[in-house]
């Protein structure tokens, strides 16, 4: 479900198997939604984090970055602060997707490929709009 107030709550894409972080593990994207939203009033977030390009810096990434490679730590709320707190948005649906694909959610490319180093980079799967939106916004969401 969604969570009140200013809690996210935690989806995973469950509407294209293929839309994995690097590590394998589904992708994921928070919602909250407020008690007396615009339904027409929509805010998505793409989150950044950089990207790897080849077999060292996924390595280095992973080391120091795993939460931008894989989607096991994520908590199953957040409390998301700076623009997800403007006035401007208290009546939106507010959408935060999670980055964890290393490739600017342009790639979309398996792990069982030898260019790819053992990563999936699937950004591109990531972010399909109408199979985010299918995964639970459909009932209010009119395309």
């Amino acid at each position: 479900g969604v969570a009140p107030s200013n809690g996210f709550s935690r989806l995973f894409v469950s509407s294209d198997p293929y839309a994995t972080c690097n590590d394998g593990s589904p992708a994921a994207y928070y919602i909250s939604s407020s008690e007396t939203r615009n339904a027409s009033l929509w805010f998505i977030y793409l989150e950044g984090g950089g990207w790897c390009w080849d077999e060292a810096t996924c390595a280095e990434r992973w080391l120091n970055k795993p939460n931008l490679m894989s989607s096991n730590q994520w908590p199953e709320t957040e409390e998301p602060q700076g623009i997800f707190l403007s006035p401007y948005l208290e009546n939106a649906t507010k959408v935060w997707i999670k980055y964890c694909s290393s490739d600017a959610y342009a790639g979309d490319i398996g792990a069982d490929a030898a260019s790819t180093f053992g990563w999936s980079f699937r950004g591109k799967r990531i972010v399909g709009f109408n199979k985010l939106f299918k995964d639970s916004f459909h009932d209010s969401f009119a395309p």
